[in-house]
């Protein structure tokens, strides 16, 4: 076997390991994430039972905040572009 035949064997089993990690510590934060959401809701609301707090997450999970008026916007600005300066 060559080496380009080599190489070209291990590359694609190299960048599918790496997909399938970056998705495997992506699906790691998400539970993390949702495992928060659950604290904070139980913490605020002690008082609730574990049913109610199951509810709220859901409606956390599955409503849209109402207002996103708010929110910030992302914009992006690709560095290689020139802005046209008014002044010319």
């Amino acid at each position: 076997m060559s080496d380009s035949t080599m190489s070209n064997s291990i590359t694609p089993k190299s960048k599918q390991s790496t997909a399938v990690h970056k998705g495997l510590i992506i699906e790691e934060l998400y539970q993390a994430g949702m495992k928060m959401k659950l604290c904070q809701l139980k913490r605020e609301h002690p008082h609730l039972s574990s049913e109610a707090i199951d509810e709220l997450f859901y409606q956390w999970l599955f409503q849209p905040p109402a207002d996103t008026e708010g929110w910030a916007t992302l914009t992006i600005v690709d560095p290689r572009l020139k802005q046209s300066s008014s002044s010319n």
